[in-house]
């Protein structure tokens, strides 16, 4: 199988890790974390996200599937950081271990038919009373200049990780994005926030439905 990121896990945090810290600073005040909370990262990239939890003194778990990516990972967490080469939709993981479980920009990458079992597989992990923290492209609106400028940025980013990658973003984003996704699963929307004009999206979800959206 090959590492559609080896060519450049080495510069990818100088790419988008200040794109990116914005939108896990609000994911770390919507759920604040503690002390020994157990932490897993589905698409851990090189460990960045985790490692804010990790300063925070969580437990910190992370699964990709580039090995490139994970190396940049075990650079960057050290010991302390479990993480291991896996396929989201297949964790070697035990179910309902963790109190809080990240995933930023994968589902859309996913093709359609993948996404609901790696939500499912997430679910099952998770503690009765934990949390996931799920970040990614939003469908809108768009909201003024801003959030026609960031669109144009995303549509070349996705455009150049390939056309298949592509195709599963606008398919993504064509059937309301994460919206879709949790309403098919027993889960509800705790608390989001909306940002980059419109585009983006940070939402923190938990079991059952009926909770404030």
């Amino acid at each position: 199988m090959t590492d559609p990121y080896k060519k450049f896990a080495g510069y990818y945090d100088r790419l988008f890790e200040k794109f990116n810290k914005g939108l896990w600073g609000i994911g770390l005040s919507l759920y604040p974390p503690r002390q020994q909370m157990r932490v897993l990262d589905v698409g851990c990239g090189t460990g960045a996200h985790l490692s804010l939890y990790q300063k925070a003194g969580c437990e910190v778990f992370g699964i990709d599937m580039s090995p490139s990516m994970l190396q940049q990972a075990r650079t960057r967490l050290g010991q302390p950081g479990n993480l291991c080469f896996a396929n989201a939709a297949h964790p070697p993981l035990v179910n309902h271990s963790f109190d809080l479980i990240l995933i930023s920009f994968v589902l859309h990458e996913m093709p359609p038919r993948i996404r609901p079992d790696v939500v499912q597989e997430m679910v099952n992990l998770l503690k009765k009373d934990g949390r996931l923290m799920m970040i990614d492209y939003h469908p809108g609106p768009l909201k003024g200049v801003k959030g026609r400028y960031v669109k144009m940025l995303i549509l070349l980013v996705e455009l150049a990780a390939g056309w298949k990658h592509f195709c599963n973003h606008l398919n993504f984003l064509s059937n309301n994005g994460l919206a879709e996704i949790i309403a098919r699963q027993d889960l509800s929307i705790e608390k989001a926030k909306i940002a980059g004009g419109g585009n983006l999206v940070v939402a923190l979800v938990q079991h059952g439905r009926g909770t404030k959206q």
